[in-house]
């Protein structure tokens, strides 16, 4: 659990400074050597993670393929690059390597544009680092393209949340939900914004999900497929998305962003209905993962929003701090499969060293 626990006190230290805030060369310097390390941490991981098996099986099928089938034996960019990668001989901890490479380059770009970026990256080390990012790949990969997209975002329609969006697609189908989320945000050129994302929510659906969609409806909505610990995360995307509402001069906090965090946070709250509708906890939990970002910038913003002085925003961080410790505490001691992740294992170690 060590190395684990050195992750969180880092986090803990970024959280309690204002280093990232800053914009001089020390601080890109130190977010550059945090993702660079945290790629290699996660991407070079060896049998870790509860998915590592199902993943081998998928890269070895695909490699045992033609380029034409391979691309649709699942999500094509994820399909696509397995197929790559063994065409050069690779191994699957190179397309780990590839994923937490994207993953994490977009995290710390995700935190910079946040309050209090190393709040933010605090809170993502629980539950969208340890578990999503070293277990799920292609919700860890689509989840980096929806922050990359929130980071273009301007308030209307563009190209370049809209290409991040069709990406973060074609590594888990279940992104094509945020694009409605993104459309409705527009508050400039409200009509073009509008009908150009329901041209591309349209091709989307043609392209990814229709072919597909009697086999994702009976495994995430007939089926009975269930994930471990999907309440507490539901529980930890509700909570942010209800507070959030409490915030006092929230426009102003966020600026152009505001409705897209608007729709995002409404769209956490309907998690609560789906609890009810959907028989599937997997289908739920991975709707969940999707909404993530959400939770960094509440948290991120909650010290500067409810604090009047430096001494109560200190004393708030030191709360996001124990409340997220708490969390990784209770998943490594007590969840079903983090026996997955105990003892942490490195392809540079167990390989070539």
């Amino acid at each position: 659990m060590l190395p684990y626990w050195l992750l969180f006190s880092a986090g803990s230290v970024l959280a309690l400074t204002s280093w990232w805030r800053q914009t001089g060369v020390a601080s890109r310097v130190i977010g550059l050597a945090l993702g660079v390390y945290l790629t290699i941490f996660v991407g070079y991981r060896f049998e870790v993670g509860a998915d590592w098996v199902p993943y081998e099986i998928i890269f070895l099928t695909i490699n045992n393929m033609s380029l034409e089938n391979a691309v649709t034996f699942l999500e094509p960019g994820y399909s696509l690059l397995n197929w790559l990668v063994g065409l050069f001989g690779g191994s699957l901890w190179h397309v780990n390597l590839v994923c937490a490479a994207l993953f994490f380059g977009a995290l710390v770009r995700f935190c910079t544009i946040l309050p209090l970026p190393g709040v933010a990256f605090l809170v993502a080390i629980p539950t969208l680092i340890v578990v999503v990012s070293m277990s799920l790949t292609r919700q860890a990969s689509a989840v980096a393209c929806i922050m990359l997209a929130i980071k273009a975002f301007e308030g209307s329609f563009n190209m370049r949340w809209a290409a991040w969006l069709v990406l973060a697609a074609t590594f888990h189908n279940s992104a094509i939900l945020v694009f409605p989320i993104f459309v409705l945000a527009a508050s400039r050129n409200r009509v073009v914004s509008i009908v150009l994302g329901a041209g591309v929510i349209l091709a989307l659906l043609s392209i990814f999900i229709l072919e597909n969609a009697q086999v994702l409806i009976d495994r995430y909505f007939e089926g009975d497929l269930q994930s471990s610990g999907t309440l507490p995360r539901i529980g930890l995307a509700i909570i942010p998305a209800l507070l959030f509402f409490l915030i006092r001069d929230r426009k102003q906090w966020l600026g152009e962003r505001y409705t897209l965090w608007r729709n995002l946070a409404l769209a956490s709250m309907l998690l609560i209905p789906m609890l009810f509708l959907v028989r599937s906890t997997t289908a739920i939990d991975r709707v969940a993962i999707l909404f993530s970002p959400l939770q960094l910038l509440f948290y991120s913003l909650a010290p500067l929003a409810f604090a009047r002085s430096k001494a109560w925003q200190t004393v708030i961080i030191i709360g996001i701090i124990a409340l997220n410790g708490l969390v990784l505490a209770v998943w490594l001691l007590f969840a079903e499969y983090s026996q997955y992740w105990v003892p942490y294992h490195n392809v540079l170690f167990e390989r070539y060293l």
